[in-house]
């Protein structure tokens, strides 16, 4: 037993070899019980006594080890079954076939499952194109792929395009086992040794050069334009904090306190004007104070005079250690709680620590214990720090009405109430509610309410009939947000000028009279091949030799060339050059650079 075979399955087995081979129930309960495996094995050795019959032991397995195989569950699970880096396809064609079985899956539509998780495209369009009619037939022609090539032979017969004696003394030094082959670079990581489709890291790619192997901040392409960067060495510092001992002692060593969390905070210079939006007013305990914003720190400082002149409550005790402020670690002095309210948004109870007042500028700094609060948001522009708070939509109730009975597998339509007599609409997440042997779907969509009052569907996943109780809660929802349909207006320039390409000696007058000329006959010229047109004059013929279909696996091309293919594929089918079609014939494009 495992997890791809139901106890029923396992049983409906072996009842079958025990018709094959005559056995009698003391033969089956002696040959099929031992064979149990995993869960089953140890509840069949908790048991306290086997004295049962055939018929009973599978009823007390079936009882013990219910099946309860959800479709929607097995067909997702079916889907998302894929070939895994280095399976053998043969594994992976049995671990697919298995749930296809399940799912009751066969024929064309199993085929096309199994096809489904091959990633490899060459692999499935070669199996495509055969139009294989049964699983079994694609066994075998996936029994005939070999999967998992030498590295050195792939890379010689890569080569071959460009020279194909470079491709024979490659393949020779393979095979002779030669040590000088040439090392394989990925252009992702900059790293020798694979290659970058294998790459574990993640895809490094530019948005502004679209290559790979750096980001746009270090694009070559930019040096020119970046501004130098300001040294900021002098204006970083770190706190950390350590929790002390009841007796505050100040003996630790410095290897200890660098094994606690660090805090950071900038220190603040006039001269910066970028930093002058961190400056703000705020009220601590309904007083005015002039603050610091540092989205950097982790903790929130408050000077001791201004604490004193505040009259807030100090903890003297528990206190952490701070490091970074001027270069040495500092004890604050103590801690506090106040209220803290930033443009109108106030926090009841935020942790202040104390300090002195020559290691803090500013009356106050403000760091995560404020900043990191859940319903703040945060805007930073060039010139200001805007805090709002976020507003959180409120979910309506909606409460079953009356009992209702949804009969097996049927749909039916709900009365439900809200809490508050809301008119408007509803949107509804398609969801599974209830029990294993209760369950109900909830048909997404938008409903309507109306004074509180509406219909929502539910559909009976059981063979059971179901049981709606009155006032129970059925779920709940979001109100939908009005939309407003506003007409795009589209204008379209005439493209004549940046067609001409022409020298700087021409004069405006040449230059309009020519644009002038062009658009008279703007019919013998084409700037896209939407303008080239159709024509059903002639058709072409392939004569072939025989009527076998011709497959050939399609060229690699470098992740650049695949776009720039996609890209011309897509553009014609856009102007309705060619189609889109499914034939068992299958020929590789060929990209040829032009010497223009």
């Amino acid at each position: 037993m495992n997890k791809n075979q139901t106890i029923t399955d396992w049983l409906a087995k072996v009842d079958e070899c025990a018709e094959i081979y005559e056995w009698s129930e003391r033969e089956i309960i002696h040959y099929a019980l031992p064979k149990l495996v995993g869960l089953a094995k140890s509840w069949y050795e908790s048991l306290s006594s086997v004295k049962f019959s055939w018929v009973e032991w599978k009823t007390k397995l079936t009882a013990s080890f219910p099946c309860s195989d959800n479709y929607a569950e097995l067909l997702t699970e079916m889907l998302a079954l894929k070939v895994k880096y280095g399976e053998p396809l043969e594994r992976y064609y049995y671990s697919k076939l298995n749930l296809l079985n399940r799912c009751q899956i066969t024929g064309k539509k199993a085929v096309d499952c199994i096809l489904y998780g091959i990633e490899d495209r060459a692999i499935k369009v070669g199996a495509q194109a055969v139009q294989f009619k049964s699983p079994e037939k694609v066994l075998k022609y996936l029994k005939s792929v070999k999967v998992g090539q030498i590295k050195s032979t792939t890379i010689s017969a890569g080569r071959v395009r460009n020279d194909r004696r470079s491709q024979m003394t490659n393949v020779n030094r393979t095979a002779q086992g030669c040590t000088d082959k040439p090392s394989i670079k990925c252009f992702n990581c900059n790293l020798e040794g694979h290659v970058s489709f294998k790459c574990p890291d993640p895809i490094m790619k530019c948005s502004n050069c679209h290559r790979l192997g750096h980001q746009v901040v270090t694009c070559p392409r930019l040096s020119r334009i970046q501004t130098p960067i300001k040294d900021v060495t002098n204006s970083e510092k770190s706190i950390l904090k350590l929790d002390l001992d009841k007796q505050n002692d100040q003996t630790s060593s410095t290897s200890e306190l660098l094994k606690q969390d660090v805090y950071t905070h900038r220190e603040i210079n006039k001269t910066d004007s970028p930093n002058d939006k961190y400056i703000m007013t705020i009220r601590v305990n309904d007083n005015p104070l002039t603050c610091y914003i540092d989205l950097g720190s982790e903790c929130s400082i408050i000077r001791h005079s201004d604490a004193k002149l505040l009259k807030l409550p100090i903890t003297f005790s528990n206190l952490p250690l701070m490091k970074g402020l001027g270069g040495n670690p500092v004890a604050p002095i103590g801690k506090t709680k106040a209220k803290i309210e930033v443009q109108g948004i106030a926090i009841p109870s935020i942790e202040l620590f104390i300090v002195n007042d020559d290691i803090l500028k500013y009356p106050i700094l403000l760091g995560h214990t404020f900043t990191e609060q859940p319903g703040i948001l945060i805007t930073k522009t060039p010139t200001r720090l805007l805090f709002e708070p976020i507003k959180k939509e409120q979910k309506l109730f909606l409460i079953i009405k009356d009992e209702v009975h949804v009969e097996p597998l049927g749909t039916r339509a709900i009365s439900v109430n809200t809490d508050d007599r809301y008119t408007g609409n509803i949107f509804i997440n398609g969801t599974v509610r209830g029990h294993l042997t209760n369950q109900f779907y909830l048909l997404p969509g938008e409903y309507t309410i109306l004074n509180g009052t509406g219909n929502v569907l539910v559909q009976n996943l059981t063979a059971n009939r179901l049981k709606l109780a009155k006032d129970s809660l059925l779920t709940r929802a979001l109100p939908s947000r009005r939309t407003v349909d506003i007409n795009r207006i589209t204008t379209i320039r005439d493209q004549a000028e940046h067609i001409i390409k022409h020298g700087d000696d021409i004069t405006p007058v040449q230059k309009e009279k020519l644009e002038s000329l062009i658009k008279e006959f703007k019919y013998c010229f084409s700037t896209s091949l939407k303008d080239l047109g159709l024509t059903t004059v002639t058709e072409m013929e392939i004569k072939l030799k025989d009527s076998d279909p011709v497959v050939y696996r399609p060229y690699r091309l470098s992740h650049i060339d695949r776009s720039r293919v996609q890209g011309m594929v897509q553009e014609m089918l856009d102007a309705n050059i060619i189609q889109e079609s499914t034939s068992p014939f299958a020929s590789p494009i060929v990209l040829v650079q032009k010497k223009t």
